[in-house]
């Protein structure tokens, strides 16, 4: 289907310190969104200092939630054309995954508006004294026929959501964290630290993975990754495929008991980590 670029809405809240608000359009069907930052017009994106947080809500819920160079160290994971072009500062969000090796897997990820009341995307803003904001969208214009054959807008199913949280690590060697939650599909853990060597995931006492972080990194160059230096990257879905991911539950339909990460710590410090699974807004 014929991917359209529009403009957003202006942004309200657009000033220093304060909290900018994109309402985006419903009724249409979302593959990325790109947005620009500028001060007094000039663009600047510096990150941690000019955008302290970007946040993701459907019907005022956070689906994700991440800082701009958390967002552009994942995006970089499938080449440098995803992520921040320093040119012209433009930092795009994706939801729909063109590296996926299907145009059904591509397309698959859209985040469709029928059946919700909002969707907005929430900008920290932080330095610049006279902040100015845009962006772009690039959508489609899918549609369904709903019961009695009515024709409505493409419906948000399951999506990518991303939730961030920070691990405590007061030792080195193997720290297990059991907390994630057991729900939706894992397509990836990303941990923002250079002190993590190793790591084994298992779910219910079987191994998933278990790799130190060169043998990680040389496991995403094959697959056509780009491994990024000082964090560690679990990708359950390194093949670009859909439909890899680490399930949640069971052949029968149950949960599973447990999922462990163990990361192998080379220094005794927390660390900030983003999950990104598939399941419904929530």
């Amino acid at each position: 289907m014929l991917k359209r670029i529009r403009q957003l809405p202006t942004a309200s809240g657009v000033a220093a310190s304060s909290t900018a608000t994109f309402d985006l359009p419903l009724g249409i069907r979302y593959h990325a969104v790109y947005l620009l930052l500028g001060n007094a017009g000039t663009p600047v994106w510096n990150n941690g200092t000019d955008v302290t947080e970007i946040r993701i809500k459907v019907d005022g819920r956070v689906q994700r939630r991440m800082t701009p160079a958390e967002l552009d160290a994942i995006n970089l994971i499938n080449g440098t054309k995803y992520g921040l072009q320093a040119t012209d500062t433009i930092i795009p969000i994706f939801f729909s995954e063109d590296w996926l090796r299907t145009i059904g897997g591509e397309n698959a990820l859209a985040w469709g508006t029928g059946g919700i009341a909002s969707l907005q995307i929430e900008i920290d803003l932080g330095a610049p004294a006279t902040p100015t904001l845009s962006g772009r969208a690039l959508v489609d214009d899918q549609t369904v026929a709903a019961e009695g054959g009515s024709i409505v807008p493409f419906p948000l199913g399951k999506i990518e959501r991303w939730s961030k949280g920070n691990f405590d690590v007061t030792q080195t060697g193997d720290v297990h964290q059991t907390n994630l939650p057991k729900r939706g599909d894992y397509r990836g853990i990303h941990a923002f630290s250079a002190n993590v060597a190793a790591v084994e995931v298992k779910v219910d006492n079987f191994t998933i993975l278990d790799a130190t972080k060169a043998f990680s990194d040389a496991v995403q160059v094959s697959r056509g990754k780009t491994p990024i230096a000082g964090r560690f990257d679990i990708l359950f879905d390194i093949d670009n495929q859909i439909s890899s991911f680490l399930a949640t539950t069971k052949n029968d339909g149950r949960r599973i008991d447990e999922l462990d990460v163990i990361w192998n710590m080379s220094s005794a410090a927390s660390f900030d980590f983003i999950a990104r699974n598939i399941d419904f807004a929530g």
